[in-house]
């Protein structure tokens, strides 16, 4: 049973910016390295959607900081390529 949850959205400048970015880290949802975690992402527009359920807080902290570092490379790699 998950004990904490944090809904975290993240809006971008264009739809094909937040696209590129949500298409980049898709990937890691499938492979989460905990299993006191579970992550749902979804795209919509310029917004990107993440839903995290951790087992404790400890987990959910893990899991935000990992992501939302995850995404602020992949919006620096795109920024730097423009």
């Amino acid at each position: 049973m998950y004990k904490a949850k944090s809904e975290i959205i993240i809006e971008f400048e264009s739809e094909d910016f937040a696209k590129t970015i949500f298409t980049s880290i898709k990937p890691e949802e499938v492979d989460i390295p905990s299993k006191r975690t579970n992550i749902t992402l979804s795209l919509n527009g310029t917004k990107i959607y993440l839903l995290i359920n951790a087992k404790d807080t400890t987990a959910l902290r893990a899991a935000m900081n990992s992501y939302l570092r995850l995404i602020k490379v992949a919006q620096n790699i795109l920024e730097t390529v423009k």
